[in-house]
């Protein structure tokens, strides 16, 4: 838990209203100089700051070399004798801010799946960054609105990878180096890190078990100073992840927590039955729609890039129910980008088999989708590393482990998928840690009930998005507004409920962060 923020000619004033907007993220402040670029931290770890007389740098998150953990000052070390790191030496969820006052450059990194939120603005003669966007509100207050990723979001239920709604605001890309100068018109980007496609291992599942047991081990050593939670879903993916904790922290209490509408829902029943069998202090959340009209605003102002449906403040209840109990958060996202877990997967895969595409591994239709995936990426990851930086927590997400990544590029369709199972090699790794009634329980989809009492609390909300956002420069999406709230009249389906689920979601977001007293500001 840890934040950066840092600006070309900033000042204590507008730094110390930065850093508040981010106090949730710790307890200890410092900041520091080098040429033209103020670097600030907020954490928890003095040693997430390093400043020198002509070189500052900024940790925020957990980053491990071979030996450990690393520090500020470790990478400070590192440039000054080495230059820019080698980044494809390192895991963990981490963003690096250097700033070199011998040439005046700013160096901004960060983890190649993009867990620890970085956001860069640059105009006006400036460049100010931050962990959270809102911190560069509070320094730059603009406001101007990217019609573009607005629609794009409104689409797809995704805010496009690349982008956020604001026009000056934009994420440092996953796994890229960015280089700055005071003048903005400088600004080089080094190619992203490419995860290396290994060859495929003589026993995939000992090297699956093996790479994930010494992730879930390296990121739990924290936990020895800090209560262990578990984003426990129904799944194989968190179960996975829990049988894992349960050895490394052998004797230690770990706290799962599931959310659902219901007694009957299957993920609390599978997820209960895990925590069950694990031993796990176990916490079941039922939530109804109502309950979001306070949850979502809290849940969109942590994230701040929109994506998904009813499943982020699904996650935001149980990071605030676990909050003051749990300190490292961990959870099972990225094995299904991984090991081929989505339906869609599994309609690649049949359509490469139907057209002979699939009968090599390499550029199998499959294939190709899940390193895109993995080389294209948006701010679904961060999202989890906000809801838990929001309660005091830090977030872990054992499979977005490099080695384990390169291992799951080079295994074959085929230990992945086939016409009877899914995720095949995870689930024969998971049987080497849990029951086969958990390694084998088939994947459910985490959402509460589409029902009417779903489509009346939607249907309210979009009369009230209609009357607010037309006093916004996000009047834009009015049109589009209407006809989502007349499907969903129409008729209930996972279509109409997400479609309407995003329009209010877009107003929930333009509340907070659209001023309402700035109407006039370009829609770009």
């Amino acid at each position: 838990m840890s934040g950066i923020f840092g600006a070309s000619g900033s000042n204590p004033n507008e730094m110390e209203r930065a850093l508040h907007t981010m106090r949730h993220r710790g307890g200890h402040t410092s900041s520091g100089s080098a040429g033209p670029f103020m670097i600030a931290s907020i954490s928890d770890r003095p040693e997430d700051f390093y400043s020198g007389p002509s070189l500052v740098a900024a940790l925020a998150g957990t980053c491990f070399d071979e030996d450990g953990r690393m520090t500020a000052e470790a990478f400070a070390r590192h440039y000054l004798e080495n230059g820019i790191p080698d980044f494809s030496l390192y895991s963990g969820h981490f963003a690096l801010a250097i700033s070199d006052g011998a040439s005046g450059s700013l160096i901004l990194y960060r983890d190649a799946i993009g867990i620890a939120p970085l956001h860069v603005s640059r105009g006006n003669g400036r460049i100010v960054f931050a962990s959270e966007y809102k911190a560069i509100l509070a320094t730059t207050g603009k406001t101007e609105i990217d019609r573009q990723a607005v629609e794009g979001y409104l689409k797809t239920g995704w805010t496009p990878p690349g982008r956020t709604f604001l026009e000056a605001i934009r994420p440092v890309p996953a796994g890229h180096l960015s280089h700055f100068r005071k003048d903005v018109a400088f600004c080089s980007r080094r190619n992203p890190r490419q995860f290396q496609i290994a060859g495929k291992p003589g026993d995939p599942v000992e090297a699956t078990t093996s790479l994930l047991r010494n992730s879930v081990e390296r990121m739990a050593a924290g936990c020895k100073t800090a209560d262990t939670g578990l984003m426990l879903s129904g799944g194989v993916d968190s179960a996975l992840i829990g049988g894992l904790l349960k050895q490394a922290l052998s004797g230690k209490t770990i706290r799962s927590y599931t959310v659902g509408y219901g007694e009957d829902d299957p993920e609390i029943k599978g997820a209960r039955d895990t925590a069950e069998t694990l031993g796990f202090h176990h916490t079941a959340l039922f939530l109804k729609p109502a309950d979001f009209d306070r949850l979502l605003p809290q849940a969109i102002s942590a994230m701040e890039n929109l994506g998904g449906h009813d499943e982020y403040p699904c996650l935001m209840a149980a990071h605030e129910v676990a909050e003051g109990n749990v300190g490292i958060m961990f959870s099972g996202n990225l094995s299904d980008t991984l090991f081929a877990g989505m339906n869609e997967h599994r309609q690649l895969w049949e359509k490469g088999r139907a057209d002979n595409s699939g009968a090599g591994q390499e550029g199998t239709l499959l294939s190709a989708e899940l390193q895109k995936s993995l080389m294209v990426r948006d701010e679904r990851l961060s999202a989890q590393e906000m809801f838990a930086a929001r309660s005091g927590m830090s977030a872990r997400m054992p499979y977005a482990d490099p080695a384990l990544i390169s291992l799951a590029l080079g295994l074959p369709d085929s230990s992945k998928i086939s016409a009877e199972r899914n995720k095949i090699v995870l689930r024969d790794a998971a049987s080497r840690v849990l029951p086969a009634s958990i390694a084998n329980r088939p994947k459910g989809i985490q959402q509460l009930r589409y029902d009417e009492e779903m489509r009346g609390w939607l249907l309210q909300r979009l009369s009230l998005a209609r009357s607010s956002l037309v006093q916004t420069d996000m009047a834009f999406i009015s049109p589009h507004i209407a006809t989502v709230r007349d499907e969903l009249k129409s008729q209930i389906s996972t279509q109409t409920v997400h479609a309407a689920w995003n329009a209010v979601a877009v107003d929930f977001w333009a509340r907070q962060f659209v001023q309402l007293d700035q109407r006039a500001t370009r829609v770009a």
